[in-house]
């Protein structure tokens, strides 16, 4: 993986949540990408307005304006802008107790000259600071905290000016603690304006002064703002070791903030050194694991359930090491004490279980049992999620009707405010609609829970209902179903690829490739899918989605002539399936098999693999397929034609046949027979040996058991003199045999077999 070209300086000073606290804001956590530097925040609503700079992840902001996809902001605790427009998508909304449960938080204090003037930029606004430092004069403490303002204004200049005037001031006075920090705010402003060497080379002396000094937290500080500095640099690893060192210390002191920022570098790091999915999967790992290390069970248990959320999107280790995750946080929660946490675990756990095709039983009992908790709590919210849960559980189960009553009664639960509890139970009730067979109604709930996710700016979850209305209108008869199935298919892959998730963005892939091959002209494009799908299942390790894509991909490749590949990938989907336990998925790929040994005119194997198709839709009960299975069967048989024994062959030598005073040829005429005996003195060894193959290839997909006689006559046996393969005319006859022999081995269906004959013989 290659390092981002340009990496954000970032560093999360202490931050308090100041003003007052109302309960009718609607609040938002920024959990922008990593790969992104933070969230982009715009001085204006459109997305080519000016950059003001980035939110980093954890960031919590208030909604001030909102335009569609764009909200203006206020920030109310952590890393970046006072303010600006900012793209819904790139946060998730939470409850004002989430807010009020971090207020309670205290800031760590740091004591670096460097830390207060963080502190008051924090409190006072970039602005308000910039004009109380500069009425200042020149004070090395002022110049700092100009330099400060100056940079959280997006002016690295400016700010590099003041930190280097400030740097003379406070080395000419003799403070160590002023120097590092002017000189750290030199090394952050260089790296902004990309003079990554000298900013690496401030950054490691302010290093050298804090730890004289023995200030841990600006020790941190500086190690993070040198991984940052080694990530432009190109250098992941190094700059790896290093933000793990600074996260490190910031966990010691108890640095919220910091350690937030540190975790971001981290995640940077990964990113560069082996992708956003492993990134994802080892940082939240690591989080698990220092709640558990400070023995706070509630935070490792929603840290273990965010894991399980990385790993159930494709990333990270798959669907198996989810539901362990899974079963993990439910266990930490209930060790917590924390109900309400459990609730969310439980049907999460749930969730996951249905997702990895688990037996539906497990799923619905702990939806139950979340159902159960929220009662207990009376949590209106979370008894609609719990219902909500048990709806798709149901469903898994086969019940479709409990799994409509179900969702209807989680929509009921919603609030007029819980429009995300509505739109999940909105989802839930499309799909049990779809399984009814009632494809309008499933359409009207799908078009409801989309225009609910996209007001909320909950990017998965509209996608996955998106893939539900797919299946919807795909149900449908007419032209203007196809299109709107293939347009939402669109849509949910460009938001899945988004937010990078893998499982979403291969299932869109899929769905896309089965409809391109319904339409004409399409099957290059249904197999550009099919193979990106493909190969993405096989990364996750998910056979049974691999092996639906490997059947589609033989289905185009059929229908593009090419037979052999056809074969070979239905094949392999048929093995993936059985494997993964998918029977109806093996049927139908062994089916598509037969098709491709038919067209190849190998009756026979077709006839036996028709039949095997036969059995095992009988064996699962599918009717109709079977019924198709039989029809081809017959077809089959009234194809293969009708043989009956003939006369031997034989050789017999010329003069013989004169002796007998008969005029004859050295073979019996016979129709399962093919003499090769093509003039080998006058063309290339290697056009005779390329035509023979060919002949090979050719005859044994003939459905007859075909024999061939390969001759050599007047050719060579041994070398003479230098040979020149390129213009060498003559034949060599080993060279013959050895192909022979070559072809034997490789096919020993085919019957083939060669003589030499002499000069005279005709």
């Amino acid at each position: 993986a290659q390092c981002p070209d340009r990496v954000e300086p970032r560093r999360a000073a202490p931050v308090a949540l100041g003003g007052a606290f109302l309960t009718m804001v609607q609040y938002y956590e920024v959990v922008a990408p990593a790969e992104l530097g933070g969230a982009p925040v715009k001085d204006g609503k459109s997305l080519s307005s000016k950059l003001v700079g980035r939110l980093s992840i954890g960031t919590i902001v208030s909604e001030e304006e909102r335009l569609g996809e764009r909200m203006r902001l206020k920030k109310v605790s952590g890393s970046g802008p006072e303010g600006g427009w900012v793209s819904v998508g790139l946060m998730v909304q939470i409850d004002a107790a989430s807010v009020q449960e971090r207020r309670q938080v205290a800031p760590y204090q740091g004591r670096s000259m460097l830390a207060a003037a963080e502190a008051q930029v924090e409190q006072e606004g970039a602005a308000s600071a910039l004009a109380s430092g500069r009425a200042r004069g020149k004070d090395g403490a002022a110049l700092v905290l100009v330099a400060v303002a100056l940079l959280t204004q997006g002016l690295p200049d400016a700010a590099l000016e003041a930190s280097l005037e400030a740097l003379t001031l406070l080395r000419g006075a003799g403070s160590k603690d002023g120097e590092a920090s002017a000189m750290l705010l030199g090394a952050v402003a260089r790296l902004a304006k990309d003079d990554t060497k000298q900013a690496l080379r401030d950054a490691l002396a302010a290093l050298e002064l804090f730890r004289a000094a023995g200030d841990r937290q600006m020790e941190a500080s500086a190690l993070s703002t040198i991984a940052n500095i080694r990530l432009s640099l190109h250098d992941a690893n190094a700059a790896l070791s290093v933000a793990k060192e600074a996260l490190a210390i910031f966990r010691e002191l108890g640095d919220r903030q910091g350690e937030a920022a540190a975790e971001l570098t981290v995640t940077d790091a990964y990113v560069a050194k082996d992708g956003a999915d492993a990134a994802r999967s080892a940082v939240a790992s690591d989080k698990v694991a220092a709640h558990a290390a400070r023995g706070d069970t509630a935070n490792a248990a929603r840290s273990l359930l965010a894991a399980a959320a990385v790993a159930a999107s494709g990333s990270g280790a798959g669907l198996e090491e989810a539901e362990r995750l899974a079963a993990e946080a439910v266990g930490k929660a209930r060790s917590s004490g924390d109900r309400a946490l459990l609730s969310d675990a439980l049907v999460q756990a749930s969730s996951i279980q249905i997702l990895g095709g688990k037996v539906a039983g497990e799923a619905l009992k702990l939806a139950q049992e979340a159902l159960d908790v929220s009662l207990a709590l009376c949590d209106t919210p979370r008894q609609a999620a719990a219902l909500t849960a048990l709806s798709r559980a149901e469903l898994a189960k086969g019940d479709v009707g409990a799994a409509v009553e179900r969702a209807s009664e989680a929509e009921g639960r919603c609030g007029e405010d819980d429009l995300r509890g509505r739109a999940r139970a909105l989802q839930a009730m499309a799909s049990a609609r779809l399984a009814a067979g009632e494809a309008r109604l499933a359409v009207e709930a799908v078009d409801a829970a989309v225009a609910l996710c996209r007001q909320l700016g909950e990017k998965q979850a509209e996608a996955d209902t998106l893939l539900v209305g797919v299946r919807a209108h795909s149900s449908q008869e007419g032209a203007n179903a196809a299109d709107s199935a293939l347009t939402m298919a669109k849509d949910a892959l460009a938001i899945y690829q988004l937010l990078g998730h893998r499982r979403g963005e291969a299932i869109a892939f899929q769905m896309i490739a089965s409809m391109k091959l319904k339409a004409p002209g399409c099957v290059m494009e249904a197999l550009t899918a099919a193979e990106r799908a493909r190969s993405t299942f096989l990364m996750l390790g998910d056979k049974r989605c691999q092996g639906l894509a490997s059947h589609t991909v033989a289905q185009g490749n059929i229908m593009l002539g090419e037979f052999e590949f056809g074969l070979q990938t239905a094949m392999q989907a048929v093995v993936l399936a059985r494997q993964s336990g998918d029977g109806f998925g093996e049927a139908s790929a062994l089916h598509t098999a037969a098709h491709a040994v038919l067209r190849m005119g190998r009756y026979p194997e077709a006839l036996r693999v028709a039949q095997e198709v036969q059995a095992l839709f009988k064996k699962l009960g599918a009717k109709d397929m079977q019924r198709v299975a039989e029809h081809m069967v017959a077809k089959i048989q009234e194809g293969i034609p009708s043989r009956g024994p003939g006369p031997r062959t034989y050789m017999q030598p010329h003069e013989n046949a004169m002796l007998l005073g008969q005029e004859s040829t050295p073979f019996e005429e016979h129709p399962t027979c093919v003499v090769w005996s093509v003039p080998v003195n006058s063309q290339l060894y290697i056009m005779y040996c390329l035509e023979l193959l060919k002949l090979v290839d050719d005859l044994k997909t003939q459905a007859s058991d075909t024999a061939i006689l390969v001759t050599t006559q007047g050719v060579m046996a041994r070398q003479l003199g230098q040979e020149m393969p390129a213009t060498w005319l003559a034949v060599s006859a080993s060279t013959v045999w050895a192909l022979v022999r070559t072809v034997r081995l490789q096919a020993p269906r085919v019957e083939i077999s060669t003589r030499g004959l002499p000069p005279r013989a005709s």
